[in-house]
């Protein structure tokens, strides 16, 4: 994989609103026609971006909150990667503790995997 360009299949913690949002909608119209999986713990925001931008079938929306436990958050991600395997990008926002921890959670289980995922921390 060289760049963004490449991937198949994104995801974005962090996009129910402000950069995160505006990142993932961006992506959404890369060349490549990537699934952008988008995540986020407020669900009426996940279901508006889906009736607005889902009807190519590439947006995903699934909850997940960042500040949940370690082990709730390691579950979660688990899932997310068991349904979407090919994920080879992993965007995150949040310019807080739980970034830390979200990246910390997460990175055993790319490891675990074999995955070849990048994992992008963006300032807001």
């Amino acid at each position: 994989m060289s760049n963004i360009n490449d991937c198949r299949c994104i995801l974005v913690i962090g996009s129910t609103s402000g950069l995160g949002r505006r990142l993932a909608l961006s992506i959404l119209n890369l060349p490549s026609s990537p699934t952008v999986i988008v995540c986020g713990r407020r669900q009426e925001r996940l279901r508006s971006m889906l009736s607005s931008y889902g009807s190519s079938g590439r947006l995903k929306a699934i909850p997940l909150d960042v500040t949940a436990p370690p082990a709730t958050l390691r579950s979660a991600v688990n899932a997310i990667l068991s349904a979407h395997p090919n994920v080879w990008f992993i965007m995150t926002t949040h310019l807080t503790l739980s970034c830390s921890r979200t990246v910390l959670s997460i990175t055993p289980i790319l490891r675990n995997q074999n995955l070849l995922t990048w994992i992008c921390y963006l300032p807001s």
